[in-house]
């Protein structure tokens, strides 16, 4: 009923107070500090509900990867692979879901990268950094990105799925 009178009420507005809330609706979905909330809340394997913008409804997936703009989400019905952007992800299934499937992070060591693998980790920031693999210790690995080099704990590294 509330999008029946949203609707109503938008059909009723002129075209350039359709523009202005359209800017102001990019502005609000592209604050950092939104997306830093939602990015926090995710960790890999988690259950979500996002929205499929094509249909307009939420659907379930689990989480497999997470980029600086977008998350990687596998359907459970289809087994569809979906990338969004993290305000696509319903905030408050988010939480909750967490509360009710605790997965603990996966154990990752030396045995499960390699010198040359392409790598991201968040800094004590939540800063995503994306780097290749240069050497490998017994408890961290150094990666180099954008000019910097890093050692980071293997618990913090996670494989970039896709490049771009």
């Amino acid at each position: 009923m509330k999008e029946k009178h949203l609707v109503d009420s938008l059909n009723q507005a002129s075209n350039l107070e359709l523009f202005r809330l359209s800017i102001l609706i990019e502005r609000l979905l592209a604050d950092p500090a939104r997306i830093v909330s939602v990015r926090q809340s995710l960790t890999l394997g988690q259950y979500v509900k996002f929205l499929d913008s094509r249909r307009g409804e939420l659907r379930e997936g689990m989480v497999l990867g997470m980029s600086e703009r977008q998350v990687t989400i596998k359907e459970l019905v289809s087994r569809r692979l979906w990338k969004l952007p993290y305000v696509a992800i319903e905030s408050e299934s988010v939480a909750a879901m967490r509360m009710q499937t605790p997965m603990p992070p996966p154990a990752y060591g030396p045995a499960d990268f390699c010198r040359g693998d392409q790598v991201s980790f968040e800094d004590r920031y939540a800063r995503p950094h994306v780097g290749l693999i240069v050497r490998i210790n017994s408890r961290t690995a150094t990666v180099q990105g954008n000019g910097d080099t890093w050692r980071v704990p293997f618990e913090l590294l996670r494989l970039v799925l896709d490049a771009k």
